[in-house]
């Protein structure tokens, strides 16, 4: 069995197996989370078989290759210190939910970086399929856009897309890292329109923090498609972006949006009043500061941010319920010190260096793209502590980064290899 195991079509077609049913799971994943996790499931564990099966593989064919699987470890450690020095209900939730993320994770980044180096046909469906989810989901946000706006909470299927919309972002992204690098042809007329619908359900969100971020993807592959194309080109695809933006920008809920954040602002600054949504904002963030200067090593636990300084004189009974500080950088420098802080640096930057080292590569652009707009979200939100959000990007970059090791162990044949 293991020898047929490791015959080449076999491997090909357990790989192409894998791929489909975790870019199926990524495409269905914002519709509903429920579905689009039992299909990354299901392909975790097809992975893991492969794995056991074939035990001949090289483990990490490339040096760069131990870059994410150390990033995973490392954030299980944070996680893993956290619980056991502080043994918060939420320091528990939070490590269990991240254990069997970074299991499936690594499984899929084993997979793609071992057995794709062979050409596995439906890498190329990849991007379709990615495009097709990001359709439907921008389509379910228009359809309901006049009943919701931005009043209120929207769930769709059990996920607030108002949550959601940050992590839509690796989806949105990864398209337009996808599609700068591929030559044009008409078809790729469904991937433009797939991301104005992506864009538009990100706008539908409500979340300012993720317009930047939206904002930032386009920048970043406005830089690819400039050093690959013609001024006509250019011009013609920045006019319909331009147009696009002001076109979103004129809406009621829009404006409301926007107008409502400056005020914000305004009455911190001038008056200092801090019970608006932006000066809380700004106070859990300093609260988040002290929190870290106070316990650099350990932090203060996950638990609701008025419980971190129950007992400590401290200026910050604001939001005592809230769960997070909404920036994942200072969320995990309060929560677990140093170490935690470390771990999303890494998670976070790595995928964003290797897609910039290797942006020749296809998934590298869409590694750069869509992580660049990413962090910008993770600024103004904490998505690394959402299981929902967590278990999407770790999916997605696993894939990814799995594809590009392969991509450029394969182009590379100086690779040095251990056996």
């Amino acid at each position: 069995m293991q020898r047929l195991f490791n015959s080449s079509c076999i491997k090909q077609f357990f790989t192409s197996v894998i791929l489909f049913l975790a870019v199926c799971g990524l495409a269905l994943y914002f519709p509903n989370k429920y579905v689009g996790h039992g299909f990354v499931v299901v392909a975790a564990l097809l992975g893991l078989a492969q794995l056991l099966i074939a035990t001949r593989q090289h483990f990490i064919k490339w040096s760069w290759g131990i870059v994410w699987p150390a990033a995973l470890l490392v954030m299980l450690l944070s996680l893993l210190v956290g619980y056991f020095v502080h043994g918060g209900d939420k320091d528990w939730r939070r490590l269990n939910e991240f254990i069997e993320i970074a299991a499936i994770g690594f499984v899929l980044f084993l997979v793609f970086s071992q057995f794709s180096s062979e050409e596995v046909r439906v890498k190329k469906l990849m991007p379709w399929v990615l495009a097709l989810g990001a359709g439907i989901t921008g389509l379910l946000l228009i359809s309901t856009w006049s009943k919701y706006g931005f009043n209120g909470r929207m769930w769709q299927g059990t996920s607030m897309i108002n949550i959601s919309a940050g992590t839509q972002i690796i989806l949105v992204g990864s398209l337009m890292g996808f599609l700068v690098a591929s030559k044009f042809h008409w078809s790729r007329l469904f991937w433009v329109v797939a991301i104005a619908l992506g864009s538009v359900s990100i706008f539908a969100s409500g979340s300012r923090g993720a317009w930047l971020a939206l904002l930032t993807c386009f920048c970043l592959a406005g830089l690819f498609l400039f050093s690959k194309t013609g001024w006509k080109v250019i011009v013609t695809t920045s006019l319909v972006a331009v147009l696009s933006f002001y076109a979103l920008l004129q809406t009621n809920q829009v404006q409301q949006r926007i107008e409502h954040g400056k005020n914000d602002i305004a009455k911190y600054i001038d008056g200092g009043q801090r019970k608006t949504s932006l000066g809380l904002r700004f106070e859990m963030w300093r609260s988040a500061w002290d929190g870290f200067v106070a316990h650099p090593f350990t932090g203060m636990g996950a638990a609701p941010l008025g419980q971190r300084w129950q007992g400590i004189d401290h200026d910050y009974h604001l939001v005592p319920l809230s769960p997070h500080v909404h920036n994942d950088f200072l969320e995990a420098a309060q929560s677990r010190g140093l170490l935690g802080l470390t771990s999303v640096l890494l998670l976070l930057i790595a995928p964003v260096y290797l897609g910039w080292r290797y942006r020749e590569s296809q998934y590298g652009k869409a590694l750069f793209v869509a992580t660049g707009g990413f962090i910008v979200a993770c600024l103004f939100d904490s998505h690394l502590v959402m299981k929902f959000a967590l278990f999407y990007y770790v999916t997605m970059q696993s894939v990814l980064l799995g594809l590009l090791i392969s991509d450029v162990s394969k182009s590379t044949p100086a690779v040095q290899t251990a056996e």
